[in-house]
C-alpha cells in the first residue's frame, strides 16, 4: 500500500529502506511504531487499548505481543516499572 501511494515497485521500495536502514519497510514501521508506543506508556495516561487503537494495531492483544517481543517487557509491566521508578525518586526508563 505504501509502495502503490509513492507510485514504487513494493520490491523497490523494500531495497532502498533496508538500505538506509538494515530493516524491511514492515520491520522499520513496526519498530517505529512500538518505539512511539514506549513513549505513550511512559509519558500518558493512555489505556493500553488506546495507544493500541491510536497505532492502527487490530487489537490490545497483538499489540501487547509485539511490544513485548520488541521491548523486552509488556506495556504493562514497563508502565509498573516506570511507576515504581517513580515512587523510588528514579527517572523515567524509555
Amino acid at each position: 500500500m505504501v509502495a502503490r501511494e509513492l507510485g514504487y515497485h513494493p520490491n523497490y521500495l523494500n531495497t532502498v529502506i533496508r538500505g538506509a536502514t538494515g530493516m524491511t519497510l514492515h520491520q522499520y514501521i513496526i519498530d517505529t511504531k512500538i518505539r512511539y508506543a514506549m513513549y505513550l506508556v511512559s509519558n500518558t495516561d493512555m489505556r493500553i487499548s488506546e495507544i493500541a487503537a491510536h497505532l492502527s494495531f487490530n487489537d490490545a492483544s497483538h499489540f501487547t505481543n509485539v511490544y513485548t517481543a520488541k521491548a523486552g517487557i509488556s506495556p504493562t509491566g514497563q508502565r509498573k516499572r516506570q511507576e515504581n521508578s517513580a515512587l523510588q525518586g528514579g527517572s523515567p526508563v524509555l
